[in-house]
């Protein structure tokens, strides 16, 4: 009940509105209206989705950007830390540092401290080269002999304890020969978690491995210049925007413009490992636009972000620009479309007014309006149908008077065939009185065949009634030509009650006897045949005289089915009233052969109680 109560509420308001606009009663204001819907809801829309076009376009654009320094940070990433690991590979096949790892070196010996000397000046010897081109601060190799082969500053050196076995870093080392990147302090005895320690001390470790055997001799540490990113990104375009950040893999922020930022934990780390593929951007819930590179080899990401906010700062300007635009265009296209409005309006004004006036003056009013558009052409129209209608009235006039002396004469007309009828009653009495039978019995099949065509005003007889009409007709002719022709009857029985067109088979019979069988020599047959096929009755007069060329009964280029009319007056009558009342595709046709025969069929519907199994 509420809901119809809020439905009603509803269209009151819309109807109190449209009344309000005047819509209802103005085409000026329905025009006008239209035109600025039509106006602002296109101007609308390509307003709209140009601003968020552009806002998307820009997000490519950045993201494009960002990619590009990023992918570029990630090459001088992987050729810094490649350098590393080919440092790693030297010390790995030196000979030397291989034999004083071994296990069965002996150091308390003199060849073994000549060895060791030896091994320790290799390491000098190739460091020197490492440190001028690279950004190694110092090299340490822990051997699992005790052995411990060092150089770089003397504060880095990590004492010979049998502790350093125990760090997580140690264990993480030896269970890989790849090298391991950690970025925290050698001395954190952690799991190098994220954010597990505040001193930042970039390194790598790698295992130590006997060339021949592949037995572990021990762990290769390599410290890296905490200042390496610093110097890497000096130029890079990705610092001076002071959001590029490098996360390791835990996840721990391993560079940052910020160094109170360093290995402590990312916030977006999780979002980032849900990405596909090895670069991209995203939003994330802080709205940052986040742009991102993944290091496969290291399992480390490179990201950038920067507010939306200050991404789309401008994008502000271009939609209040682009608000102030179509409001501009809206007020002038509204002055526009008022005046064009106003054009068309017009006219329309000006022929409304004319019809009306029809009302009060009648027919005597005529449109002025003489435009060559749509108007004009309405104008012209109204005035060619006043026109009209005065002439239609004019001639229901003249056919009025014309009809009034056709009953006139109609009633004037009914009274010659009762005479005749009369006179035909009384020859028939003086047949009578002198026997003369043949006489009488013609009197009266012609006062049947008469009474028959003025007694019944239906349109719609019986077959059966049909068929009596006929042999009154033959009759008559039969004494005529006496033994010129007989006429044998076909007729399905189950067919006379089926009503059909009034005198159908009478002109039929005519011509089959005066065309047909008339001039020929000898006696004639005339054959009438009634039959159903499917819901259609067919009658066929067929008479075996001389025929007829088509062209005696047919002319071209009428509305038959078939291009052709009939020409013959009794059955062109026939044909055009079976056609009237059941359809073209009914009606009368004739096949005849010269000098042989001639078949007139006659094809109609059945009625409908026939169909419903009426007479049997």
């Amino acid at each position: 009940m509420r809901y119809h109560t809020l439905l009603c509420r509803n269209s009151v308001i819309r109807m109190k509105l449209i009344d309000w606009l005047g819509i209802r009663s103005s085409i000026h204001r329905k025009i006008f209206i239209a035109f600025m819907l039509v106006m602002l809801l296109p101007t609308t829309l390509i307003s709209v989705s140009t601003y968020y076009f552009s806002i998307d376009l820009l997000k490519r654009k950045v993201s494009e950007s960002f990619l590009d320094n990023l992918a570029y940070n990630k090459n001088i990433i992987g050729m810094e830390f490649k350098q590393f690991e080919q440092i790693a590979d030297y010390i790995l096949y030196n000979s030397d540092i291989q034999k004083v790892l071994s296990p069965s070196f002996k150091s308390p010996s003199i060849q073994g401290y000549y060895d060791l000397q030896g091994a320790q000046q290799s390491l000098n010897n190739f460091t020197m080269q490492a440190f001028a081109v690279s950004n190694v601060a110092s090299i340490q190799i822990f051997g699992d002999n005790g052995i411990i082969l060092f150089t770089g500053a003397s504060s880095d050196i990590y004492p010979n304890d049998e502790k350093f076995k125990e760090m997580s870093w140690y264990k993480q080392a030896v269970q890989t020969d790849q090298p391991q990147f950690r970025f925290g302090s050698l001395n954190e005895d952690s799991d190098g978690l994220v954010g597990s320690g505040s001193g930042y001390n970039p390194s790598m470790i790698r295992t130590f491995r006997n060339n021949a055997t592949l037995e572990k001799l021990g762990v290769i540490y390599i410290k890296i210049r905490s200042d390496l990113f610093d110097s890497l990104f000096e130029d890079s375009n990705m610092k001076k925007a002071g959001k590029f950040v490098i996360l390791d893999d835990n996840g721990q922020i391993v560079y940052h413009p910020d160094k109170s930022m360093l290995l402590k934990a990312f916030p977006g780390v999780d979002k980032l490992r849900e990405q596909q593929g090895d670069h991209g951007s995203f939003i994330t819930q802080d709205d940052q636009l986040m742009v991102y590179y993944h290091i496969e080899r290291y399992g480390w990401w490179l990201t950038d972000s920067i507010p939306l906010s200050e991404l789309l700062k401008d994008n502000k300007i271009i939609f209040n620009i682009t608000i102030a635009v179509v409001l501009v265009c809206f007020i002038l296209s509204g002055v526009i479309w008022y005046f064009v409005a106003s054009g068309i309006v017009q006219p329309i004004k000006k022929l409304a007014f004319v019809m009306r006036s029809v009302k009060e003056d009648g027919l005597a009013v005529k449109s002025e309006y003489t435009g060559k558009d749509e108007i004009g052409l309405l104008s012209s129209s109204f005035n060619y149908m006043i026109e009209k209608i005065q002439e239609l009235i004019s001639r229901m006039v003249e056919e009025q008077a014309k009809k009034k002396d056709m009953e006139y004469q109609s009633l004037q007309a009914q009274i010659n065939p009762h005479f005749l009828y009369n006179t035909l009653n009384s020859i028939r009495w003086m047949a009578m009185i002198q026997k003369a039978d043949n006489i009488k019995e013609m009197v009266e099949a012609l006062g049947r065949l008469l009474a028959n065509s003025t007694s019944k005003s239906e349109a719609m007889i019986t077959i059966e009634e049909e068929l009596a009409i006929v042999k009154d007709y033959i009759k008559i002719q039969e004494v005529k030509y006496s033994d010129k022709f007989h006429v044998d009857f076909d007729i399905d029985p189950k067919l006379l009650k089926v009503k059909c067109v009034k005198f159908i088979l009478q002109p039929f019979i005519e011509n089959a006897i005066f065309h047909g069988i008339e001039p020929k020599s000898g006696t004639g047959c005339i054959r009438i045949q009634l039959k159903l096929s499917g819901n259609v009755a067919e009658i066929t007069v067929f008479d075996d005289g001389v025929g007829m060329d088509v062209e005696q009964i047919m002319c071209e280029g009428h509305d038959k089915g078939n291009g052709t009319r009939f020409n013959g007056i009794g059955i062109k009558n026939v044909d055009e009233r079976l056609r009237l009342t059941y359809g073209d595709i009914y009606g009368v046709t004739i096949t005849s052969v010269k000098g042989q025969f001639t078949s007139v069929t006659i094809r109609f519907p059945v009625d409908a109680d026939f169909e419903a199994g009426g007479p049997k």
